[in-house]
């Protein structure tokens, strides 16, 4: 999606400088890891919160964002 996005920018003459390939060559590796933060840490405190009916409480974020 955001590859396509900059080759259609390019298409038109913008951005033609930046090197696609360069700039998302790690694209997989993020996403995989922004998919796991989510299933692993901050969903299950977003449950808690909605489950308690209270705020989410950032202590509860801390082993997500230390490992």
């Amino acid at each position: 999606m955001f590859l396509c996005g900059l080759l259609n920018l390019q298409d038109n003459g913008l951005l033609i400088e930046v090197e696609p390939m360069r700039l998302f060559s790690n694209i997989h590796d993020i996403v995989r890891l922004h998919s796991t933060l989510w299933v692993q840490a901050m969903f299950p405190v977003l449950v808690k919160a909605r489950s308690t009916r209270s705020l989410i409480d950032p202590v509860d974020l801390q082993e997500g964002f230390s490992t």
